[in-house]
């Protein structure tokens, strides 16, 4: 271990020195993989675009999908009168022609166990004098639902993505 109270001014030069350099290296390593990522997008971006202008050559329709969650159970807490979910975020991408194609509720389910002194049995309270444990179960609740859009699409009005951390770059 590197003592800076005890070195020689050479010693603390030549570490001080490694260390520039170590930080060097690393901020090239890191511009490489920036501009090798860069590289991968760009092709990825070219290999998408052929594909879609292959299928409309072929006649057929080219489709761009995404996901949208709706979260749910924010909107119904405390609420004691039916009421229809907010589709705000849904008119929004409807307005730029995406369209629902298939929705996948999210739910919960758990169990939670009470302990009380009164259980309730058969529709009544018991009162077992000492304190019980009393299981409630709560299976499918929706809390939210995937919604999967999509919307025809040509190479020209392909929409990429701004956040391209997950997609997969190798398979266009």
């Amino acid at each position: 271990m590197f003592n800076r109270n005890r070195a020689t001014p050479e010693q603390s030069a030549a570490v001080e020195k490694a260390a520039r350099e170590q930080a060097a290296a690393a901020e090239q390593a890191r511009l490489e993989a920036e501009e090798q990522f860069r590289l991968a997008v760009v092709a990825f971006q070219e290999q998408c675009t052929a594909q879609v202008r292959r299928t409309q050559e072929e006649g057929l329709a080219a489709w761009q999908y995404k996901s949208v969650y709706i979260d749910l159970d924010p909107q119904y807490h405390d609420v004691r009168e039916p009421i229809a979910p907010s589709v705000a975020e849904l008119d929004y991408w409807g307005r730029r022609g995406w369209e629902v194609v298939a929705t996948f509720p999210r739910t919960y389910s758990g169990t939670e166990v009470h302990r009380h002194k009164k259980v309730a049995k058969g529709g009544a309270l018991v009162d077992y004098g000492k304190k019980v444990d009393q299981t409630v179960s709560l299976s499918a609740n929706v809390v939210g639902a995937h919604v999967l859009l999509r919307r025809r699409v040509s190479a020209e009005s392909y929409e990429w993505p701004s956040d391209w951390s997950e997609i997969n770059l190798w398979q266009p």
